[in-house]
């Protein structure tokens, strides 16, 4: 797993190295952590799919951690995004940003541990053992799944995939980040662009519906992330 970190301060860079390497998860290892200095730094060196997490403070100078941010969103949707700052609380959906893990400086260690288990969680993969073959798909990589008459669609960034399964089926098998917006449609939370409680607008452009009986869901998963 490669992750980056970007801070202008390089006492919080070495704290968070080594936090990173202290409570990354066994199965996630080796871990490699490139430090930045600035939001302009990082931005030079980005490119999709380069990283399999972003950790950005929020006061830099020139370009800052939600400027930062919202940049990296144009480039890689999927990428977890986290910020560390002496912030007591921030509002990033101005930016664009719905999702992403809140870490304060010089917090308890135990709640770094906590934290990091919910940033890396989304590099996982979703065992999915249909009924006529198994599946092995990278969260980070599945942006919906829909059903088409008597098959499930599964659109992941490499393409599309027919099934012969139904809906409810393969509820047991998603994770907490792919919810269920209607009774044809799970989307995973990463590819959202926007939402209300009526529809979500995905990354892509396209517009879904968001039945009445999902609302609640919708609205609990999309803000709990945080």
């Amino acid at each position: 797993m490669r992750i980056a970190i970007c801070d202008d301060m390089q006492l919080f860079l070495d704290e968070l190295h080594e936090m990173i390497l202290k409570y990354c998860p066994e199965d996630l290892k080796p871990v490699t952590v490139d430090e930045f200095h600035s939001g302009e730094e990082f931005l030079e060196s980005f490119s999709f799919g380069k990283y399999d997490a972003v950790i950005l403070d929020i006061e830099m100078k020139r370009l800052n951690g939600l400027e930062t941010a919202r940049e990296i969103r144009k480039t890689d949707a999927a990428v977890p995004l986290a910020f560390h700052t002496s912030y007591s609380s921030i509002s990033a959906s101005k930016y664009g940003i719905h999702q992403y893990v809140f870490m304060k400086k010089r917090q308890d260690e135990s709640q770094y541990q906590q934290q990091f288990r919910k940033l890396f969680s989304r590099n996982r993969r979703i065992n999915m053992p249909f009924r006529t073959s198994e599946a092995e798909i990278p969260l980070k990589q599945l942006v919906y799944i829909r059903k088409r008459w008597r098959r499930l669609q599964i659109c992941t960034t490499q393409g599309m995939q027919d099934v012969h399964e139904r809906m409810d089926d393969i509820a047991g098998l998603l994770p907490s980040e792919v919810l269920r917006i209607h009774k044809n449609y799970y989307v995973n939370t990463m590819y959202i662009d926007d939402y209300t409680s009526n529809k979500i607008t995905m990354k892509n452009g396209q517009v879904l519906t968001v039945q009445e009986k999902y609302k609640k869901d919708l609205m609990h998963g999309m803000i709990g992330w945080n």
